[in-house]
């Protein structure tokens, strides 16, 4: 009787212990859900083949496409022509592992077909078989700067 009572006051703490977890995994992906959404300067998450996964408001914003718009399309047909190259290469040397991230100062076609200097960061997330799964962009204009210099 006593082993039976022990047995279930270890299920209940085993029980209530991944509740907790699983509360504060929830609270950790919504805490990360409202970074992304909320930063000041665009934030994507790129397929491996460049396609557009997830964008964040300020993304939007800058460029004037919808997030169903940047969601239906590559990056590459928003990068200017004489930038793409570049990109790419460097895009190449991340996923190989040569580079553990880059910088580009780059141009973007908004919308209206106006160019948009931004310095676009970008960083691999990688499988556990260190395997590329996505990339994290993080995007700002410098258009202003750019304009002045």
């Amino acid at each position: 009787m006593a082993e039976g009572i022990a047995s279930l006051l270890e299920i209940e703490i085993l029980t209530k212990e991944k509740e907790e977890i699983i509360k504060s995994l929830i609270e950790s992906n919504q805490i990360l859900e409202k970074i992304f959404d909320n930063s000041s300067i665009g934030m994507a998450i790129v397929s491996e083949e460049g396609r557009w996964i997830k964008v964040n408001q300020s993304l939007t914003n800058m460029l004037g496409y919808t997030k169903e718009h940047l969601l239906s399309i590559d990056f590459q047909m928003i990068t200017h022509e004489d930038d793409l190259d570049t990109d790419l290469k460097l895009l190449d040397s991340l996923k190989k592992g040569d580079i553990p991230s880059y910088q580009l100062e780059k141009r973007y076609i908004t919308i209206n077909n106006e160019n948009i200097w931004c310095l676009l960061s970008v960083s691999m997330i990688k499988d556990e078989n260190n395997n590329a799964i996505y990339y994290i962009s993080q995007i700002q204009s410098i258009d202003e700067r750019k304009k002045w210099s």
